[in-house]
């Protein structure tokens, strides 16, 4: 990752991820590195780090279904060694294992005993590629149970197209 040409670069070992290391676009020439932790052979936790001064780190804990699937993930919100929130994520998969919605409640500020940010994405795919994203956010005071459609919210549509090279 060289005169801010490539966004991000994974770095494996005999096919097993070391690390990953992307582009912080708040600072010019900085990056965050994210390095897993295995349980077995799968990853249990990674942790993301800045190379900026001050710069919000992260740490994910990921916990498994007995089917193999991603069931939960928490994470913290680090500036320096202080906490500054903390975010729960719960999943939901189709009948192919496939996730189609993603839900983070966020805790913001270092003693919120409760949930303040919420966030539904739900993925749209075309054969093994997501194709959409619709990201809602809901405010705290719209939030009342897990169904965010029908409450009053923020709502943003990602397309995603990809052009795979063919083979020759």
């Amino acid at each position: 990752i060289s005169g801010g040409n490539t966004q991000q670069e994974f770095i494996t070992t005999a096919g097993v991820l070391e690390k990953g290391i992307f582009t912080d676009a708040s600072t010019p020439n900085s990056f965050f590195t994210g390095t897993p932790t295995y349980t077995g052979t799968k990853i249990s936790k990674v942790k993301f780090a800045g190379t900026a001064s001050n710069s919000t780190g992260y740490e994910f804990n990921i916990t498994y279904d007995v089917n193999g699937r991603i069931s939960a993930t928490t994470s913290t919100i680090l500036t320096g060694s202080t906490i500054v929130g903390n975010s729960d994520y719960f999943y939901t998969y189709d009948s192919a294992g496939k996730i189609t919605k993603i839900l983070e409640k966020k805790k913001i500020g270092t003693m919120t005993p409760t949930y303040t940010h919420f966030t539904e994405n739900t993925l749209t795919y075309s054969g093994d590629n997501i194709t959409k994203v619709v990201s809602v956010i809901v405010l705290p005071e719209l939030y009342t149970n897990k169904d965010l459609s029908s409450k009053s919210s923020i709502k943003s549509s990602f397309l995603y197209s990809i052009n795979l090279p063919s083979e020759s």
